[in-house]
């Protein structure tokens, strides 16, 4: 075999290795496509974050209708045990309260438990 045939063999070796390589990529951004919630586009371009109080998420910005979100967004909420303490505390201050839940690692405000309190 002469030389050239051989090198030939390689290179189309490594066309369709990246190739195959290419197409499984792109089935990767296939399945992971981000849309618009309001206009269903594609066209999806990153818009910085978004900081709470817990987390940082990425905000996104549609192309074509301008909106902007933010995937699977999430609600500083308190958890139930907590609201269902606090329901049953009656006759303490609210400071109190807020006192007690701090110290096991959940800051409350005095506010927030007056509001859980007109709620129930």
């Amino acid at each position: 075999m002469r030389w050239d045939t051989i090198l030939r063999k390689r290179i189309k070796r490594r066309i369709s290795e990246e190739e195959r390589l290419r197409r499984e990529i792109s089935k990767l951004r296939a399945i992971n496509k981000i849309v618009c919630p309001k206009c269903k586009n594609e066209e999806i371009v990153k818009y910085g974050n978004r900081y709470t109080k817990y987390h940082v998420k990425q905000k996104y910005i549609c192309k074509s209708c301008g909106y902007n979100f933010v995937l699977n967004p999430t609600r500083n909420r308190l958890p139930d045990s907590i609201r269902e303490y606090v329901k049953h505390q009656k006759g303490s201050s609210r400071q109190l309260m807020g006192r007690i839940l701090t110290k096991f690692g959940r800051k409350v405000s005095h506010v927030t438990i007056s509001r859980i309190m007109k709620e129930g």
